[in-house]
């Protein structure tokens, strides 16, 4: 994940959350994030320690950056839409605005998205999205919820949250199990925003799932035919592994 000034690419006022907030209520975010000048400083610099001193970790996980990139996912999952928009493909895009310094996510080269036609036509009207479903590729429209919380859950989740938490605590940042109940905390939120439908299934498949998917390219793209695999799609081939996103029997994160 990159971290950049404002570029070209990232058109002036373009949020990374959804401009309308009417499906999420007041509790939608529908702009870019306001940061502080220090937590600015240290996220080029790669150094978080000054914002444990300030008492402010937690907020400078959770507001300028996980809940951009979380609310903005969910949302396209609640319109039938998953994104492949890993590391490579997400920045951190550093700016002004009204005077103060503001984070934003710049995503690019959306290849390999899942779309499910039914639940797109029932948030936008089925005339709408029919116009939106001309995919070359057949592997982009699916027929259930199940793709789309796979690549939801490995990579927005996997690579682009949790993948910091891990490295965070690595770093001698903090607890990972402080980081990962961040992570955990901001998804909650950003689900409880959601409608009803997409929000129970979030929660099944990835909050409160025993187990979470996980890609197996090596498996599925080398070390097996698609005749064994079964793949269709070697990136989106996976196995599973155990939830971490869990509160443990303490009451913490594992």
């Amino acid at each position: 994940m990159g971290v950049g000034r404002r570029t070209k690419s990232c058109r002036a006022g373009w949020p990374c959350c959804p401009p309308a907030a009417g499906h999420r209520g007041g509790a939608a975010r529908a702009g870019p994030c306001e940061v502080r000048q220090d937590l600015v400083e240290g996220v080029q610099s790669g150094d978080l320690r000054g914002e444990a001193a300030c008492r402010s970790r937690r907020r400078a996980w959770s507001a300028p950056h996980t809940v951009r990139l979380l609310d903005w996912h969910t949302t396209l999952f609640s319109y039938g839409v998953a994104l492949e928009s890993h590391q490579q493909n997400t920045s951190i895009v550093l700016d002004g605005h009204g005077g103060l310094p503001r984070m934003r996510l710049l995503l690019k080269d959306n290849d390999g998205p899942r779309v499910h036609p039914a639940r797109l036509a029932a948030r936008i009207g089925g005339a709408a999205a029919a116009g939106l479903l001309g995919f070359a590729d057949p592997r982009v429209l699916v027929t259930d919820d199940g793709p789309l919380a796979d690549l939801f859950t490995t990579v927005p989740v996997h690579l682009c949250a949790a993948a910091l938490a891990f490295e965070l605590a690595e770093r001698g940042r903090g607890p990972l199990d402080t980081w990962l109940g961040l992570v955990r905390d901001r998804l909650t939120e950003a689900v409880d925003r959601l409608p009803a439908e997409p929000a129970a299934v979030l929660r099944a498949r990835v909050l409160k799932a025993p187990r979470l998917p996980i890609k197996a390219m090596v498996t599925a793209g080398t070390l097996f035919s698609k005749d064994r695999s079964g793949a269709v799609d070697i990136n989106k081939y996976y196995v599973d592994g155990p939830n971490y996103l869990l509160p443990t029997d303490s009451g913490r994160r594992a």
